[in-house]
């Protein structure tokens, strides 16, 4: 428990930091969104967003030349 509480004792204190943004943390910030972005390509089972993409704008617009909305 004492490394836990150091590591919040670390995160609260760099948090409270009056001071601007280093480069370290823009790079942390950079590898958490490319993370984030990864797992939801795993969790949609997307091969190829941008195919994806098309494909639900287009079924999309399909609908709405159906349905006159």
């Amino acid at each position: 428990m004492p490394a836990f509480r150091k590591l919040l004792n670390g995160i609260a204190a760099g948090i409270s930091a009056k001071r601007g943004v280093s480069s370290a943390e823009y790079a942390i910030l950079a590898v958490a969104i490319v993370f984030v972005v990864g797992a939801a390509i795993r969790a949609y089972n997307l091969n190829n967003p941008m195919t994806y993409a098309g494909d639900t704008l287009t079924s999309m617009q399909s609908s709405v030349i159906t349905t006159g909305r």
